[in-house]
């Protein structure tokens, strides 16, 4: 079963890289093949998170991330162009997400994260976590006011749902 997945994925891996061939040359710097089969292989890996064949995806994404001797989640540098890396810090993202690996989700958004998009990992953990009321400030402090208060409204609907 895992070889017809990985199968499926280097198919449409070839279609992608086909796909973005087209496309390439437009930048600064020479686009090479490897570039090409990069994102091709994010791409798949990006299609596996989205139909829930995390397993598939991770087994992609191993040609891009790593475990520290600490045990974090580490990207890899060398090798890898920047509009690759870009997307396999957002597909690492949206796996780790769709999993539920929370304390890792928060440590990779820390290390490669910046701005908003770090600070919304924070906010959106905290909120799955059932800590509504750091949720419903982060979400305040980010001025997503909509947010905060239906992190709120879903805390007072839980605390009458119990009894408490």
């Amino acid at each position: 079963m895992v070889s017809h997945a990985r199968t499926a994925v280097a198919v449409l891996a070839l279609a992608v890289a086909a796909a973005l061939g087209g496309c390439e040359g437009r930048g600064i710097t020479p686009v090479t093949q490897g570039d090409i089969d990069d994102r091709g292989r994010l791409h798949a890996a990006q299609r596996a998170v989205q139909l829930g064949e995390y397993a598939v995806a991770e087994a992609v994404l191993t040609d891009f991330v790593y475990r520290s001797e600490k045990g974090e989640l580490k990207l890899r540098y060398w090798g890898v162009s920047s509009k690759s890396r870009k997307l396999a810090i957002d597909v690492v993202s949206q796996l780790l997400w769709e999993t539920g690996r929370d304390e890792t989700s928060i440590q990779f958004a820390d290390d490669y994260l910046s701005g908003d998009e770090r600070k919304t990992v924070h906010c959106r953990v905290a909120e799955r976590q059932r800590r509504f009321d750091e949720a419903s400030a982060c979400w305040n402090e980010m001025g997503h006011l909509d947010r905060s208060e239906r992190v709120i409204r879903t805390k007072a609907a839980l605390k009458i749902l119990r009894g408490d």
